[in-house]
């Protein structure tokens, strides 16, 4: 909804309205100096609430601020809320008297009850309904990601649809998309944009938008992948990537989820080879990582695979390589057997089948023991369905 409108009363289905015998509360300026804080029921001053109070300082203007409230005691105004902008005030060399909402409140406890429900009735402003704020204030981030979202026919929406599904071409990641658009520039921001409302994703959201930005915007693989090509591969693998990143992912922990959205890709991508390696950097088993690399071990990285799991809806992921060790039983190998694989008991699950046969877990790649079908070791094949549960 937008444009101007007028406060109406809404129809009270049945709620008993409430009310109390309290007097009225009162306007009062103030010497900001003079108020108090309970520190029984309010918190401390962080390092986070102090970045807080010199942002309003710097920024200090009477129509960004919200008058206290706060309760008349024995020695002066004790704050109720609002100790964030009386501190600011206070600290502010031209700022003298503010503005505090006075209420009857004699009780600790009431005042208690009161701060909790200042802090807790009310429903937090989104970041698109933030971004729609910031348009109307004409500040340039927010424009940028309007026209980069304009020309690329993504809609961003202000609130999630109440069915729950989302139309295709549709985000609410607009941080995700200012991001890209401070690193990349607007017409390459442009293009990745373009190349996910194409795909028909529904919604675009942070890891679809990095992991598209590294395949088509990183010098490793650039060449190896187009904007049409991608869009095809994400409209026709549809939401079972999902399921694929999820599988990769539990196989490989350290990778993070956009890196891992963007191997599934790359590896389903129209006109590659079926199963064909995706080189990850050894840098992604960090936290931190870094962009993604496609060049042999000889460089730095480490060649990845996954194998032909199964995903909890028990269909299976396609267009995974598989790579068993030769399934020769364990009985009737020849001593000495060097490394006869981890065994495990646990019963058959996402690929996992136990059983008697040396094979190569490709997954994790290490060996293991288990029937001649089985796919992955017990340990991926748990941890894909704990991932995809989750």
């Amino acid at each position: 909804m937008t444009g101007r409108r007028q406060i109406q009363p809404i129809a009270l289905n049945g709620v008993v309205p409430g009310g109390s015998t309290r007097k009225l509360p009162i306007f009062e300026w103030l010497d900001p100096r003079t108020l108090w804080v309970d520190g029984s029921y309010q918190r401390e001053s962080s390092e986070r609430s102090l970045k807080l109070v010199r942002k309003i300082i710097s920024e200090f203007d009477w129509a960004k601020f919200k008058p206290p409230v706060g309760v008349l005691v024995n020695d002066g105004v004790e704050l109720l809320d609002g100790q964030h902008s009386a501190i600011a005030a206070a600290s502010h060399p031209e700022i003298k008297m503010i503005p505090v909402m006075l209420l009857d409140v004699e009780k600790l406890e009431e005042r208690a009850s009161a701060f909790i429900a200042h802090n807790v009735t009310r429903i937090s402003v989104t970041k698109t309904q933030l971004h729609t704020a910031a348009i109307a204030a004409g500040e340039e981030e927010a424009l940028a990601v309007q026209r980069v979202c304009a020309e690329a026919g993504v809609t961003i929406l202000r609130v999630q649809p109440g069915s729950g599904r989302y139309p295709p071409a549709t985000t609410m990641s607009v941080t995700a998309i200012a991001a890209l658009i401070k690193a990349r520039g607007e017409i390459t921001a442009v293009k990745v944009l373009s190349c996910l409302a194409r795909g028909e994703l529904a919604p675009i959201n942070q890891t679809h938008v990095r992991a598209a930005d590294v395949l088509l915007n990183d010098a490793e693989f650039c060449t190896q992948i187009t904007s049409e090509s991608l869009s095809a591969t994400i409209q026709s693998t549809g939401r079972k990537i999902e399921d694929e990143a999820a599988v990769f992912r539990a196989a490989h922990p350290s990778v993070s989820a956009w890196k891992a959205m963007a191997i599934c890709w790359f590896r389903n991508r129209r006109g590659s080879k079926a199963g064909a390696s995706l080189p990850v950097p050894a840098s992604s088993r960090s936290a931190g990582g870094g962009a993604l690399k496609s060049e042999a071990s000889s460089n730095g990285t480490e060649k990845i695979n996954t194998g032909d799991l199964k995903t909890a809806c028990g269909k299976l992921i396609e267009n995974i390589e598989h790579r068993p060790a030769n399934p020769i039983a364990v009985k009737r190998q020849a001593p000495p057997v060097a490394d006869n694989g981890k065994r495990d008991a646990r019963p058959k699950l996402n690929g996992w089948m136990p059983g008697v046969f040396l094979l190569r877990c490709s997954g994790c790649d290490e060996k293991y023991q288990g029937d001649k079908r089985s796919r992955s070791c017990a340990d991926c094949a748990y941890g894909c369905q704990e991932v995809v549960s989750a």
